[in-house]
């Protein structure tokens, strides 16, 4: 067969075409990727794993922003500065898989072709995983939050102990988010930049979004998004190594804020190569960690299971990825050991209310912890507390050291039990909760005093109290705010709940 060159135009005319389509068909699904990309994931959902990979690599599916034009915290027994101090205060943990200054450097899993993304740190985009914004600090901005105006006065003489080294939150993140100061690695020695983790708060303060306004209250359960939060985080560290441009951006960022706290670096491009680096590193674990852990599903012919908003398995963590080696290029092999440590998160709870609960005799949602302090502890661990598991040879680095703040975790629990509710009563009296008490609903009807919805019906409420009195106080004990029922029913009126500590259906 011979080819004649008078066919040549013909025939770069239909690669013309075909370069043309492919180039077409690319921009498109970029277009689309960048624009819905929740529709490109259901494709490439059924096309098996290569589909998954690139699935992978889109941006989490994520509901709209819902900024309330007001808010309003709930009156539950504590002031403003005790509530933000819950909020924020550290207990330890480092969650986040980056430093503090990288993530509030880091722009948003998201691609974009006109513009530059947006900050991930930014309250506007966290509030799409659930979480409740705070002010910077508690001052006059405060009030758009929720808090009182008229809370925020203080006798620092009579605050607590705790309160001398009150937390701030810089860069407004919501509630829950605390930064850990800079330290040393319990198991390495090394010394480690500020970090950023979870408190008790990321998960038990509840918000109720209606009319365009922010019901919210301390201890109830959050409607969060820890999984996709994970995966957006991991998903901005990759867009910022392999997107043209993200990375200096990200880069210039850290370095202002290193500037900003008189550490500037001595040479520039340097400390962006060592960053880059560093990047790459962070990315390489979070993939190797995700690659086992898939791994070990395909053995058991297992898939991961999203949990969700509002829902957690909060008892797999410490014993796989507190254990797991460190990355290096010469030793990815897998951690054959350690295989059997880990869990399917194949049991998430929504998260249940705490207050009242310091007061039970066992802890947890399972009633498996009989001691609220180690209860609270495993849940530091579970959120990544800096833990020293494996080195057992240096003096200097004992086993189990971490970076656990044990006090303020006592703290957290004095507060949500509050002083001893027999003390300090007149002859008579009935003896009063003075922890963290449930919100009254009560409240939100004043609120909207022309709805007719949140109006309380006087007889619904005695016939509920009747019911609750028949049906379900044999196990869980009087109501602690409700003197109505302690009149009708003294032998077991709230105070109860305290000389029968545990009696609520086996704690929480």
């Amino acid at each position: 067969m011979s080819f004649s060159f008078k066919r040549w135009p013909g025939f770069l005319k239909t690669v013309l075409v075909i370069i043309t389509g492919a180039l077409a068909a690319a921009v498109t699904l970029f277009l689309v990727a960048v624009l819905a990309p929740e529709k490109v994931r259901a494709v490439l959902k059924d096309i098996g794993r290569a589909g998954e990979t690139v699935s992978a690599i889109l941006p989490p599916p994520l509901p709209a922003a819902q900024t309330p034009s007001k808010a309003y915290w709930l009156k539950q027994n504590w002031s403003a500065r005790e509530r933000f101090w819950f909020h924020h205060a550290s207990q330890g943990t480092a969650t986040f898989p980056v430093p503090y200054d990288w993530f509030v450097s880091l722009e948003r899993a998201e691609l974009a072709v006109f513009s530059t993304p947006k900050l991930l740190s930014d309250g506007d985009y966290l509030i799409r995983f659930g979480f409740i914004p705070s002010p910077r600090k508690l001052d006059g901005s405060a009030s758009d939050f929720g808090y009182s105006k008229d809370s925020f006065n203080t006798n620092p003489a009579a605050e607590p102990e705790q309160f001398k080294n009150y937390p701030e939150n810089p860069d407004g993140l919501p509630v829950g988010f605390a930064k850990l100061e800079s330290g040393v690695e319990p198991a390495t020695g090394e010394p480690y930049p500020a970090q950023l983790g979870f408190t008790c708060a990321a998960c038990h303060t509840g918000q109720i979004r209606y009319r365009d306004v922010g019901i919210r209250f301390d201890g109830g359960p959050a409607m969060v998004n820890l999984g996709n939060l994970e995966s957006a985080i991991g998903l901005s560290i990759f867009y910022t190594v392999y997107v043209p441009t993200r990375f200096n951006r990200f880069a210039d960022r850290v370095i202002e804020r290193a500037v900003k706290a008189g550490s500037p670096p001595a040479d520039r491009s340097a400390f962006k190569e060592e960053l880059k680096k560093k990047l790459r590193q962070t990315l390489d674990k979070i993939k190797h960690e995700r690659d086992w852990s898939k791994e070990i599903l395909a053995r058991g012919n297992m898939t991961y299971i999203d949990e969700g908003f509002g829902r957690l398995d909060a008892l797999n963590q410490i014993f796989f990825s507190n254990l797991l080696p460190p990355i290096a290029k010469e030793d990815k092999a897998f951690p054959e050991v350690l295989a059997r440590n880990y869990a399917r998160p194949d049991a998430p709870v929504s998260f249940p209310p705490i207050w009242d609960v310091p007061w039970f005799l066992w802890a947890q949602y399972d009633g498996s912890v009989q001691n609220e302090l180690v209860r609270n502890a495993g849940q530091s661990l579970g959120v990544k507390t800096k833990l020293n598991l494996t080195e057992h040879s240096n003096p200097n680095r004992p086993l189990f050291r971490s970076s656990m703040k044990m006090k303020n975790i006592f703290w957290i629990e004095e507060m949500l039990r509050g002083p001893d509710p027999f003390a300090d009563n007149a002859p008579g009296q009935t003896p009063k909760f003075k922890g963290l008490v449930a919100p009254r609903w009560k409240e939100v009807a004043d609120i909207f005093e022309n709805d007719p919805a949140w109006q309380v019906d006087d007889e619904k409420v005695r016939n509920g109290r009747q019911l609750y009195a028949e049906l379900c106080v044999e196990c869980h004990r009087g109501p602690v705010r409700d003197p109505e029922f302690d009149k009708e029913r003294p032998d077991r009126r709230g105070a109860e709940r305290f000389i029968h500590v545990g009696a609520d259906g086996g704690g929480r």
